[in-house]
């Protein structure tokens, strides 16, 4: 698994590791954070390293349909870490660090 999902995984004590991405899944919504690089670094960080975000909703034929999706380039884990939750708590409108507690 890649380092920054290591390290993600921390942050987020309700995700799951599937070996390719983290996985967070509640009764309405399902979260996949996996990291991919770009070829073109010039517009990305230095690395290229980019963190995509995927959001996931329930429909009535319990079925998760794609939703939201945002791209991450920030290098610094703590802060990338705080604005995926942001981004996240925004979109579904809870702290998926609580959730299941």
């Amino acid at each position: 698994m890649h380092e920054i999902l290591e390290q993600l995984y921390e942050y987020f004590p309700t995700s799951v590791k599937t070996g390719e991405y983290l996985l967070i899944v509640s009764d309405v919504w399902k979260i996949k954070i996996s990291v991919y690089k770009r070829s073109n670094y010039s517009i990305f960080n230095s690395s290229g390293t980019r963190v995509k975000v995927q959001l996931f909703e329930m429909n009535e034929d319990n079925e998760f349909m794609p939703g939201a999706s945002q791209d991450f380039t920030i290098a610094n884990i703590p802060e990338l870490a705080e604005q995926i939750e942001r981004y996240i708590t925004f979109v579904v409108a809870e702290n998926i660090k609580e959730q299941g507690n």
